[in-house]
């Protein structure tokens, strides 16, 4: 969970508004949750880049 709202600062001081996913799981790991339907693909690329930025190579996917 740590890490979780270490991603969620992360994307906040870069601009993007984003929620720590804690209060929307119950047995899943820690993530993220975002709209990114409304993104433009130059936005859907930044966002991209400044997700892999922030977790840095740790090793994570989607499923934790």
């Amino acid at each position: 969970m740590e890490r979780e709202a270490e991603a969620a600062q992360h994307l906040l001081a870069r601009g993007w508004a984003v929620s720590p996913g804690e209060r929307y799981r119950f047995n899943s790991a820690p993530g993220l949750r975002a709209t990114t339907a409304g993104l433009s693909e130059d936005d859907a690329e930044r966002l991209a880049a400044d997700l892999t930025d922030g977790l840095g190579s740790g090793g994570l996917t989607y499923a934790g």
